[in-house]
């Protein structure tokens, strides 16, 4: 009798610990709001925003790689940028926006397809960087 009641004591704590072990580890869909890509790709609400610093070296990083077919968010943060990378052009999709110097700029750029690049650059194309989406 004092065996079993000892067994079971210890299956149930087992249990016990088991259940607070997995459910801190378990997220809940809610809680997850943003889904990390790459360092500088995420997923929030099921938009893609790709994530680029403008700075007075230009604009970084310079290459990106991004999921094709998902509607996507250029965004952009100004950080001391003072030249020409203010002047923020994507001759493909017709787009010129000047950047504050400090601050965020968010840019629509549809659901790219498999294949396709996006090329910005400053207004002098001194500094350019590339997205390609796969």
């Amino acid at each position: 009798m004092k065996t079993i009641l000892i067994v079971t004591s210890i299956v149930i704590s087992a249990t016990i610990i088991a259940i607070v072990i997995f459910s801190k580890d378990t997220k809940n869909a809610e809680d997850v709001k943003a889904e990390t890509i790459t360092s500088n790709v995420l997923v929030e609400d099921g938009i893609q925003v790709i994530q680029v610093v403008s700075t007075g070296g230009g604009y970084s990083p310079r290459t990106t790689n991004a999921k094709a077919n998902i509607e996507t968010v250029l965004r952009i943060n100004s950080e001391n940028s003072y030249g020409c990378e203010r002047s923020f052009r994507i001759p493909q999709l017709d787009i010129n926006e000047i950047l504050p110097t400090n601050g965020i700029t968010e840019i629509e750029l549809g659901s790219p397809k498999a294949g396709e690049e996006i090329f910005g650059s400053c207004s002098m194309g001194m500094y350019t960087f590339t997205i390609n989406f796969n």
